[in-house]
């Protein structure tokens, strides 16, 4: 946990043939407004042992688990939640897969899922947008890429 703000963040990795990359970013740390609520960031990953594996990029998988976590909002208000997969950030969405969303231990902090349909997309990069709001209020729009390769 760290205060809202703006970091660098830099990362180095070296592989078994002794190849090495560093990539240097900023990034944000905060929520984003959805109305009412706000919603955290969107990671893609896979579900195994009963639990969530973060994974950067997929290739047999059947589907990509996508994943948020959504905060606020008032009790017995309706939330929707839908993800779209397109080829860019702001194209035409190819399919929407519905978010389900499931309370936590916290009142105010529920978790969204949707299980992306991943071994049907041909190799290359998808933007995954997660659109959450509740009935009559803004929504909010998170982003991530999916990587598919051969």
């Amino acid at each position: 946990m760290v205060p809202k703000g703006r970091y660098r963040l830099r990362i180095g990795a070296i592989d078994a043939a002794g190849r090495y990359g560093v990539i240097d970013d900023t990034v944000m740390a905060e929520l984003t407004p959805a109305g009412a609520l706000t919603m955290s960031g969107l990671s893609l990953g896979v579900s195994r042992s009963g639990g969530f594996q973060h994974r950067l990029q997929f290739s047999t998988e059947a589907s990509a688990l996508a994943h948020l976590e959504l905060y606020g909002g008032v009790a017995g208000t309706p939330v929707g939640a839908v993800f779209e997969v397109s080829e860019s950030t702001d194209g035409p969405a190819m399919f929407r897969v519905p978010g389900a969303i499931s309370p936590t231990a916290d009142e105010d902090r529920f978790t969204v899922t949707g299980a992306i349909p991943v071994q049907m997309l041909p190799p290359g990069d998808y933007v995954i947008r997660a659109i959450v709001g509740a009935q009559g209020k803004p929504s909010g729009r998170v982003l991530r890429t999916l990587h598919k390769v051969g």
